[in-house]
């Protein structure tokens, strides 16, 4: 490959820049479905402190939030 001017390499890395610039962010809202998606989460055979946060999360209604029905087994 042969080397390109200073000029070219800034010309690129400015578009490159732009379209980067252009991309959509990630949405942090909850989908938009009527329907909730079932998740089946599957722990260890016994209730352990490690996975309070899920029995928590179920609880307050935290996952049905975000549009996931999801079953602890």
């Amino acid at each position: 490959m042969r080397n390109l001017p200073l000029r070219r390499w800034l010309v690129i890395a400015a578009a490159v820049f732009l379209l980067a610039g252009c991309a959509t962010a990630p949405s942090d809202a909850p989908p938009t479905t009527s329907e909730a998606i079932p998740v089946h989460l599957y722990l260890s055979f016994q209730p352990d402190v490690q996975f309070a946060p899920f029995y928590v999360g179920l609880e307050q209604g935290f996952f049905g939030d975000h549009g996931l029905d999801v079953t602890i087994s």
